[in-house]
Order: C-alpha cells, then sequence, then structure tokens
C-alpha cells in the first residue's frame, strides 16, 4: 500500500487507505471517493464481499482490483463476479500502465458525474415544464369552460327568444285565422304565403292554397291587385259578390316581403 501511495503522489490524487474490509466500508460511508482499489485477500470478509457490499452503497464508484493472475482467472470464469469490477489489474504491476488505467478510471467517472448532473438537470427541466404546460393547460381548460358556459347560456336565451318568437308567431297566426275578413298573404312572385279560414272558404271552389301561384289561379284578380298600387282599394266581384280589396305593402316594420290583401263586403261599407 505504501508502494501505491508513493507512486500516486505525483498525481495529485486524494489517497484515502484502509487496512481492512470494515475500514474501507466506513470511509465510503463518510466521503466521496470517486476510485476504489482493493485486493481480493482482505482481513474480515473477501475483496469480493466487500465489492458486493461497496456497489449497494455507491454503485457509481469505479472498482478496481489488483490480483494474482490466477485470482484473476478466477474471477473471469464468474459471471456473478464480472458487473462488480471495472478493472483487473495483475500483480506485480507496471507503474505505468497502473497510473494509466487509474487515469482512464478517473475520466471514466467524471464523465459519468457529468453525464448524471446533464441528466438530472434535464429532468428538473423536464418537470418544470411539464408543470408550466399543465398549468397553462389548466388554464385554458378553465377558459373553455368558461366560454362554453357562456354559449350554453346565450344558447339557451337564443332558443327561449325562439320560442317565445315562435309562440307569438302562433297566436299572431291563429288571431289572423279567427279574424272574419278574407285575408290573403302573397309574396314578391305572387305566391300565396298565407289564407285564413275565411278566404280559403271565399275561394274554395278555386281551391286556393298555400303554395299556389296567385297569377294562374285568379289571372283578373291578380291583374286588377297588381295594377291598383299599395294602400289603395279596388272594387271586386267574387262569386257574384262585390267586395273592396286593400292591398297593404309588407316590409315596413320587419324584414317581410309581399302584399298583404283584405276583402271586405262592399254592402259592410255602407
Amino acid at each position: 500500500m505504501t508502494a501505491l501511495q508513493h507512486l500516486l503522489h505525483p498525481d495529485n490524487y486524494q489517497i484515502m487507505t484502509a487496512f481492512s474490509a470494515e475500514e474501507a466500508l466506513e470511509v465510503l460511508a463518510q466521503h466521496g471517493v470517486d476510485v476504489m482499489v482493493t485486493g481480493l485477500t482482505l482481513p474480515g470478509m473477501t475483496g469480493i464481499e466487500l465489492l458486493r457490499r461497496a456497489m449497494k452503497m455507491h454503485p457509481d464508484v469505479v472498482r478496481i482490483v489488483l490480483s494474482s493472475a490466477v485470482e484473476r482467472q478466477h474471477v473471469a470464469d464468474d459471471n456473478d463476479r464480472k458487473d462488480l469490477i471495472h478493472k483487473t489489474l495483475i500483480q506485480p504491476w507496471d507503474d505505468q500502465h497502473l497510473r494509466s488505467q487509474l487515469d482512464d478510471a478517473f475520466r471514466h467517472k467524471a464523465l459519468a458525474d457529468a453525464n448524471q448532473r446533464h441528466s438530472l438537470e434535464f429532468h428538473r427541466e423536464y418537470k418544470a415544464e411539464i408543470q408550466r404546460l399543465n398549468l397553462k393547460t389548466k388554464a385554458l381548460d378553465q377558459t373553455l369552460a368558461s366560454a362554453n358556459l357562456k354559449l350554453e347560456r346565450a344558447l339557451d336565451q337564443q332558443q327561449h327568444q325562439a320560442m317565445r318568437a315562435n309562440t307569438q308567431l302562433d297566436i299572431m297566426r291563429e288571431m289572423l285565422e279567427h279574424i272574419p275578413l278574407p285575408m290573403i298573404g302573397m309574396d314578391d312572385d305572387g305566391v300565396i304565403v298565407f289564407l285564413n279560414m275565411t278566404a280559403e272558404t271565399l275561394f274554395a271552389a278555386e281551391g286556393l292554397t298555400i303554395g299556389q301561384d296567385a297569377r294562374a289561379l285568379l289571372p283578373a284578380f291578380y291583374d286588377a291587385i297588381d295594377n291598383m298600387g299599395v294602400d289603395h282599394t279596388l272594387p271586386v266581384q267574387i262569386n257574384c259578390q262585390d267586395y273592396r280589396v286593400t292591398c297593404q305593402r309588407m316590409g315596413e316594420h320587419s324584414l317581410s316581403r309581399g302584399n298583404l290583401l283584405t276583402l271586405v263586403k262592399q254592402e259592410e261599407n255602407a
């Protein structure tokens, strides 16, 4: 051991010595060790047992064995022991070869430590990025949930308004249905879009229904209305009965288009 310390002194290694396996384990427990060098025959326990316990304590320590040729062959033939030993050097050793092997061991340990630091740093950054993304995702989820809630409320409100508008429209249609005057609604192309019950009864013989072309079914009647202008009245005769027709242009207070015709018997105006 003294010869080994003397050999390695110029290389500026911090060398800690132990004279038994138990002392070696205490050194490992109390100090940060990069490379350990041991023989296979030690007081208290075998070198293999020391290496096994050292690997459990500090698996990243580079483990080098100084052995005889016979011991080296014995270790090489034992597959269970190969993972315990990084390098095996034969005694008596060549000084330059030993120093070169130790230098390689320290470089290997430094590289392993650097890789471990980089790995830890990467995992810290990765974990931080995952946390950041999780927070961002959570914020986006909350924003989306809020937007969905607003959309649901808006849709509910629109649905309620549409139902109310439909109800109002149904009421208006029913009111028009029960007005005792014939009323006919036509679009700009002369297609009938509304007939109340009184108008259906009046034009039953002509078979007038919604969706039909008034110009085809009632050409004379339609031409007279088309020529009389808007907001005027025109006398017409239907089924030997005199009527006055009022034409009201639609769209003044809505998006409707077309004309609303109202027929009044002449004797009712007298």
